[in-house]
Protein backbone atom coordinates (compact mmCIF):
# COMPACT_ATOMS: atom_id res chain seq x y z
CA UNK A 1 0.00 0.00 0.00
CA UNK A 2 0.90 3.41 -0.76
CA UNK A 3 2.30 5.81 1.78
CA UNK A 4 0.54 8.54 0.89
CA UNK A 5 -3.21 8.93 -1.02
CA UNK A 6 -4.84 11.27 -3.20
CA UNK A 7 -5.96 11.35 -6.90
CA UNK A 8 -8.52 14.03 -8.26
CA UNK A 9 -8.47 16.87 -10.52
CA UNK A 10 -5.85 18.03 -11.58
CA UNK A 11 -5.86 21.02 -8.93
CA UNK A 12 -5.01 18.68 -6.84
CA UNK A 13 -1.55 17.47 -7.90
CA UNK A 14 -0.08 21.08 -6.70
CA UNK A 15 -1.23 20.76 -2.85
CA UNK A 16 0.45 17.43 -1.87
CA UNK A 17 -0.49 14.52 -0.11
CA UNK A 18 -1.98 13.19 2.81
CA UNK A 19 0.47 10.66 4.68
CA UNK A 20 -1.64 7.58 5.72
CA UNK A 21 -0.20 8.46 9.81
CA UNK A 22 -2.03 11.34 9.73
CA UNK A 23 -4.54 11.20 12.32
CA UNK A 24 -7.05 14.11 11.86
CA UNK A 25 -7.07 13.25 7.75
CA UNK A 26 -10.07 11.56 7.14
CA UNK A 27 -8.97 9.78 3.95
CA UNK A 28 -6.36 8.32 5.85
CA UNK A 29 -8.22 7.05 8.72
CA UNK A 30 -10.72 5.41 6.29
CA UNK A 31 -7.79 3.25 4.87
CA UNK A 32 -5.82 2.09 8.20
CA UNK A 33 -9.33 1.20 9.71
CA UNK A 34 -10.69 -0.14 6.81
CA UNK A 35 -13.87 1.28 7.71
CA UNK A 36 -16.98 3.79 5.36
CA UNK A 37 -17.52 6.73 7.96
CA UNK A 38 -20.68 9.49 6.88
CA UNK A 39 -19.95 12.89 9.10
CA UNK A 40 -23.30 15.21 8.79
CA UNK A 41 -21.18 18.32 10.37
CA UNK A 42 -17.69 18.53 9.63
CA UNK A 43 -17.23 21.71 10.46
CA UNK A 44 -16.97 20.29 14.58
CA UNK A 45 -14.43 17.66 13.64
CA UNK A 46 -10.97 18.00 13.81
CA UNK A 47 -8.81 17.43 10.28
CA UNK A 48 -6.94 17.64 7.64
CA UNK A 49 -8.50 20.28 5.33
CA UNK A 50 -5.41 20.98 2.68
CA UNK A 51 -7.86 19.98 -0.05
CA UNK A 52 -10.21 22.40 0.91
CA UNK A 53 -7.95 25.16 -0.49
CA UNK A 54 -8.21 23.51 -4.30
CA UNK A 55 -10.65 26.06 -6.14
CA UNK A 56 -13.02 24.11 -9.47
CA UNK A 57 -14.68 26.50 -11.46
CA UNK A 58 -17.52 24.42 -11.18
CA UNK A 59 -17.63 24.72 -7.27
CA UNK A 60 -18.88 28.05 -5.77
CA UNK A 61 -18.75 26.91 -2.29
CA UNK A 62 -15.13 26.68 0.00
CA UNK A 63 -15.82 24.40 3.18
CA UNK A 64 -16.89 20.96 2.95
CA UNK A 65 -19.66 20.53 4.94
CA UNK A 66 -20.51 16.92 4.98
CA UNK A 67 -18.86 13.83 3.45
CA UNK A 68 -19.52 9.91 3.35
CA UNK A 69 -15.64 8.02 3.17
CA UNK A 70 -15.40 4.43 2.30
CA UNK A 71 -12.67 2.20 1.53
CA UNK A 72 -12.06 0.84 -2.16
CA UNK A 73 -11.34 -3.32 -1.39
CA UNK A 74 -9.25 -5.20 -3.73
CA UNK A 75 -8.63 -8.92 -2.47
CA UNK A 76 -9.56 -8.27 1.30
CA UNK A 77 -6.65 -5.05 1.00
CA UNK A 78 -7.50 -1.44 0.55
CA UNK A 79 -6.52 0.06 -2.15
CA UNK A 80 -7.95 3.39 -2.03
CA UNK A 81 -10.61 5.78 -0.88
CA UNK A 82 -13.54 7.27 -2.23
CA UNK A 83 -15.18 9.91 -0.86
CA UNK A 84 -18.03 11.99 -1.71
CA UNK A 85 -18.93 15.77 -0.03
CA UNK A 86 -21.38 18.57 -0.07
CA UNK A 87 -19.45 21.68 0.19
CA UNK A 88 -21.39 25.06 1.34
CA UNK A 89 -20.35 28.24 3.43
CA UNK A 90 -22.38 26.81 6.25
CA UNK A 91 -23.87 23.45 7.45
CA UNK A 92 -27.36 24.59 6.99
CA UNK A 93 -26.63 25.47 3.23
CA UNK A 94 -25.09 22.10 2.14
CA UNK A 95 -28.67 20.63 1.78
CA UNK A 96 -29.36 16.92 3.53
CA UNK A 97 -27.72 14.72 5.70
CA UNK A 98 -25.95 11.95 4.39
CA UNK A 99 -27.73 8.84 5.47
CA UNK A 100 -27.04 4.77 5.94
CA UNK A 101 -29.05 4.50 2.91
CA UNK A 102 -26.12 6.85 0.83
CA UNK A 103 -23.38 5.01 2.46
CA UNK A 104 -24.96 1.39 1.68
CA UNK A 105 -25.24 2.64 -2.36
CA UNK A 106 -21.59 4.12 -1.99
CA UNK A 107 -20.76 0.62 -0.43
CA UNK A 108 -22.13 -0.98 -3.38
CA UNK A 109 -19.90 0.18 -5.84
CA UNK A 110 -16.20 0.07 -3.86
CA UNK A 111 -16.15 -3.76 -4.43
CA UNK A 112 -16.61 -3.67 -8.53
CA UNK A 113 -14.64 -0.25 -8.42
CA UNK A 114 -11.40 -2.21 -6.81
CA UNK A 115 -11.83 -5.19 -9.24
CA UNK A 116 -11.63 -2.50 -11.62
CA UNK A 117 -8.72 -0.22 -10.29
CA UNK A 118 -6.94 -3.90 -9.64
CA UNK A 119 -7.09 -4.86 -13.06
CA UNK A 120 -6.11 -1.58 -14.59
CA UNK A 121 -3.16 -1.31 -12.65
CA UNK A 122 -2.23 -4.79 -13.79
CA UNK A 123 -2.15 -3.78 -17.49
Amino acid sequence: MASSIFSGTAGFAYVGHIPLSSTPALAARTVRESRPEIVNNLSTVRRASVFEGVKDESLNASAIQRIISAPILAEGKVIGVIQISRKAAAVAEAGSEFTSDDLGKLLAICKPLGKLMQHVAKD
